[in-house]
């Protein structure tokens, strides 16, 4: 059915429903973020398979990454993304892990709390703060150390004549 140009939404209608629709997003992002909380609690409470609760979490950082954009928040899509590919590569559940996902759904949160994207320099800030997934890690110091002392030999230094 053709609008006639009577009933034809105005502007102010129309930024209403934007308004509302905007704050509908921030209120679903809000509980994405705490499903993810109830993933990860589940997975430690209940022994469950750390894939599982994985793919649970990146399904949620899916549906963040989709809408972020689409209602005005860029940074919400990107920090998503980042999560989302971080948890590709992530295979278990650690306490890494864990304080890592924090961090992700702790920026996100501040986003949502604020209501409105950040300035592209605090955003571009925003993402070169979140961490990066390495399966290089190493908290043995006593490792580090034999490794450092050794990678002269290694990369074929054999001293002083």
């Amino acid at each position: 059915m053709a609008m006639s140009p009577d009933n034809a939404p105005t502007d102010d209608s129309r930024d209403q429903i934007l308004a509302q629709l905007r704050i509908e997003f921030l209120d679903d992002a809000r509980e994405c973020l705490e499903d993810i909380a109830d993933e990860l609690e589940t997975n430690e409470t209940a022994n469950r398979d750390a894939e599982e609760t994985l793919l649970a979490i990146r399904r949620q950082c899916h549906g963040l990454k989709g809408m972020g954009g689409s209602f005005g928040f860029p940074t919400i899509t990107l920090v998503a993304h980042r999560l989302e590919d971080y948890l590709a590569r992530a295979h278990v559940v650690n306490a890494k892990i864990v304080r890592d996902i924090d961090i992700y759904c702790q920026c996100l949160l501040d986003i949502i709390c604020a209501g409105e994207n950040p300035e592209p320099d605090a955003a571009a800030e925003i993402i070169r703060a979140l961490p990066a997934f390495s399966l290089f890690e190493v908290e043995d110091k006593r490792l580090v150390r034999r490794l450092n002392l050794a990678r002269p030999v290694i990369c074929g230094f054999r001293g002083c004549p």
